[in-house]
């Protein structure tokens, strides 16, 4: 399966990364890890979402 983003949502994605880190060097990294985990775990169980 795979996933795509709108371009809306990608936008507000990135600046959600760049405000994080803004606050912390590498915490940006780690929301983008967490929500790409999420967008998997979703895949994975589509019925449970």
């Amino acid at each position: 399966m795979k996933y795509i983003f709108q371009e809306e949502a990608e936008e507000e994605l990135n600046r959600q990364i760049d405000y994080y880190e803004e606050i912390q060097p590498g915490l940006g990294e780690d929301f983008f890890e967490e929500v790409i985990a999420a967008i998997f775990r979703i895949m994975d169980n589509p019925t449970a979402w």
